[in-house]
C-alpha cells in the first residue's frame, strides 16, 4: 500500500468515476483502475461495488475513506514540516534562555527577528542553565541564551554581552558606606542570598569564592535573580547579581563588586554536532549582529 494508491482510492470514492479521478490525478484511466485493484488485493476485500462500468463505494470503502484521507493529510503535513525546516524564512526555532534574560535580552531579539522573518515560529523554554544546556545537548533546542560560557566541549558559544556583578543590599546596609569597591571578603561577613545549584550564576559565584578561599554564610537559595535582588532590598541578606538592566526596576542598592572575574558573560550557545537548520543558523547570525548594533 502506498500514497498513490490511497490518493487514487480517495478520488474515485469521492467521484465514483474513474475517468474523472484519473484526470485530477493526471494519470491514465487504466493506471487508476490498477491502483484500486492492487489496494483491494492488499486489503483482501472489495472497497467498491461494480455496477456495469461504474464503481460505487461500498460500506467497507466508506469506513476506509476517512482513514485514507487522514493518512494522506499526515504524510502531506510531514513533507511540509521537513521542507519548512530547510526554509530560513519559514522554519521553527526552539530557543532556551535563562530566567534573568527573559526581561531584557530575549524579548527584544525575538521582536526584531520577527520583523525580518515574520513567518518563523518559536518554541520557547525558560529554565536554569544546567537544564537548558541539557535540552540543547539532547537536540530539544536549536540555540540557548546562557551565561557564563558553557564548559561542555560539545557546545559552541558566542559571547554577546558582559554584565558587571554587583552586591545588592538595602539602602541602610553598612556596606553602602564603604569608600571602595566591595570585595568577596566583605560579603562573607553577612547573610548571603544565593542561587540554587544548577544555575549559571551559582557556578560563577561558587568559582569566585573558591578562588579566594572563602565560604559565604548562605541564608537562602533561590531560583530567580530578581527574587534575590528583592530579598536583598528587604534586608534579608546580601546577593551577588548582575547589574540590573534599565528594564529591571529595583529598590536594592547595587554596589560594584571588585576583583578579577567580577562579571557575567552572556552569549548564545548551540551544539557542534549535526547541521543547524537554515533558520537556526540565520538566527545565530542575527543575534551576533544585533549585539553589534
Amino acid at each position: 500500500m502506498n500514497s498513490d494508491q490511497l490518493a487514487a482510492f480517495v478520488h474515485v470514492a469521492e467521484t465514483e468515476n474513474v475517468t474523472e479521478a484519473a484526470a485530477v490525478l493526471k494519470l491514465s484511466q487504466p493506471t487508476v483502475s490498477r491502483m484500486i485493484n492492487r489496494l483491494e488485493s492488499e486489503l483482501a476485500t472489495a472497497l467498491f461495488d461494480r455496477v456495469g462500468r461504474r464503481l460505487h463505494v461500498n460500506r467497507k470503502g466508506r469506513d476506509f475513506l476517512p482513514h485514507a484521507r487522514a493518512a494522506l493529510a499526515a504524510l502531506s503535513g510531514g513533507v511540509e514540516s521537513v521542507r519548512t525546516l530547510d526554509d530560513p524564512d519559514r522554519g521553527r526555532l526552539r530557543i532556551g534562555f535563562l530566567h534573568s534574560l527573559g526581561v531584557w535580552l530575549v524579548p527584544g531579539l525575538l521582536r526584531d527577528f520577527r520583523a525580518e522573518a515574520p513567518a518563523v515560529t518559536f518554541e520557547l523554554f525558560q529554565g536554569a542553565a544546567r537544564t537548558t544546556l541539557d535540552k540543547l545537548l539532547h537536540g530539544e533546542l536549536d540555540v540557548a541564551f546562557t551565561g557564563p560560557k558553557p564548559e561542555d566541549a560539545a557546545l559552541g558559544w558566542q559571547q554577546l554581552y558582559r554584565q558587571q556583578l554587583v552586591v545588592a543590599v538595602p539602602p541602610n546596609h553598612p556596606l553602602v558606606g564603604l569608600r571602595r569597591c566591595v570585595t568577596l571578603a566583605d560579603v562573607v561577613g553577612h547573610p548571603y542570598l544565593a542561587m540554587t545549584p544548577g544555575h549559571g550564576m551559582r557556578r560563577l559565584t561558587d568559582a569566585l569564592f573558591t578562588r579566594d578561599g572563602l565560604e559565604p554564610d548562605i541564608a537562602f537559595e533561590g531560583s530567580d535573580i530578581e527574587t534575590l535582588r528583592g530579598l536583598a532590598a528587604a534586608g534579608l541578606g546580601v546577593a551577588i547579581v548582575p547589574r540590573a538592566h534599565r528594564l529591571q526596576p529595583s529598590t536594592a542598592v547595587e554596589l560594584p563588586l571588585g576583583g578579577p572575574g567580577a562579571y557575567r558573560d552572556v552569549g548564545i550557545a548551540w551544539t557542534e554536532t549535526g547541521r543547524a537548520t537554515p533558520v537556526a543558523a540565520r538566527f545565530r547570525r542575527f543575534a551576533v549582529e544585533h549585539q553589534i548594533r
